[in-house]
């Protein structure tokens, strides 16, 4: 028999449509903008893009617990979250 298919919701109905994550990346720098700062350090300027280093992601946990995410960037973690039929949710935004 096939398993339903189901959705995870906040405590208060809010679907939930990820997990929080964390990653590392390279954030490009425009060639021959860097320049010294009068109190020491430099500046410079992005070029507008990162390299995401992929291999580096991992899902975010709280207290031994996943952490989640709805459309709007709350976290919830993951103890507090319902399994409901997503049939019940067809229709309402994410």
């Amino acid at each position: 028999m096939d398993q339903p298919r189901m959705a995870l919701v906040s405590p208060a109905g809010k679907i939930i449509t990820g997990t929080l994550e964390r990653l590392s990346g390279r954030a490009i720098i425009v060639p021959g903008s860097a320049r010294k700062c009068e109190g020491g350090g430099v500046e410079f300027e992005y070029e507008g893009s990162t390299d995401v280093f992929w291999e580096e992601q991992h899902t975010v946990t709280r207290d031994g617990e996943l952490v989640f995410l709805d459309a709007e960037g709350d976290d919830y973690l993951e103890g507090e979250l319902r399994l409901v039929p997503a049939e019940s949710l067809e229709g309402e935004s994410a």
